[in-house]
């Protein structure tokens, strides 16, 4: 039952049963009014039982035959969070979705140090970027999307933008160019060999052709 009139400190925010740290949780709001329940009238043991406001709901669980792997579920009226097991972490809010595919914790040393991602997707209603990382965090490739283009890059290797008019695809540096524009053409460039192969092949113009090297050689077929 509940004591009318008395002023309650350090009260709980659920019953404890057990001990055992898996939750699931209401936080009221600041000034909210609250019931707050005692067990078997000892008022060290008050917890909250109904609420009028709630700021926070949170929900932990704990993995069977584990004592250290928990997931996790924070709703709030901005954002809810989940959390899978420590390798799993998703945001999401009005306005953008953030997953995260996180770095295993090696020892109980590395409680304390923020994980790594190995792997992240942002998705907001005008774009979405995804990325991957290496253990470090450093950038292994990427690409990010809208409604009128799309990029995509690896580190270090090939990059490739294509938009509604256009497309590049071009190797690191620059060396080798394919551009595709409605406008200028088709364009191709390379610091070496560029081959065309096939058991035709034919070229078209409707004005000049022009072919310049330092050496031009034609090898007709046999």
């Amino acid at each position: 039952g509940s004591l009318p009139g008395l002023e309650y400190r350090n009260v709980r925010l659920k019953a404890s049963i057990n001990g055992i740290d898996e939750v699931v949780n209401c936080v009221p709001r600041i000034g909210s009014w609250v019931l707050v329940s005692v067990i078997e009238n000892n008022t060290a043991r008050a917890f909250v039982s109904q609420y009028s406001e709630v700021d926070q709901f949170i929900i932990r669980m704990r993995k069977p035959d584990s004592d250290d792997e928990y997931s996790d579920i924070v709703v709030t009226p901005e954002k809810m969070t989940i959390n899978f097991g420590g390798l799993f972490n998703t945001t999401i809010n009005k306005d953008k979705l953030l997953v995260k595919f996180l770095k295993p914790i090696g020892n109980e040393d590395d409680q304390d140090i923020d994980q790594t991602a190995l792997a992240s997707l942002e998705m907001t209603k005008q774009a979405m970027k995804l990325e991957f990382f290496d253990e470090d965090e450093n950038m292994l490739s990427n690409a990010a999307m809208t409604g009128q283009s799309m990029d995509f890059k690896v580190v270090d290797g090939c990059e490739a933008s294509i938009a509604k008019s256009s497309a590049v695809v071009s190797t690191n540096g620059n060396k080798n160019i394919i551009k595709v524009d409605e406008a200028e053409g088709i364009q191709l460039k390379s610091n070496k060999l560029i081959s065309i192969e096939g058991d035709q092949v034919l070229i078209k113009a409707t004005k000049d052709v022009t072919v310049s090297g330092t050496d031009i050689n034609l090898n007709p077929g046999s």
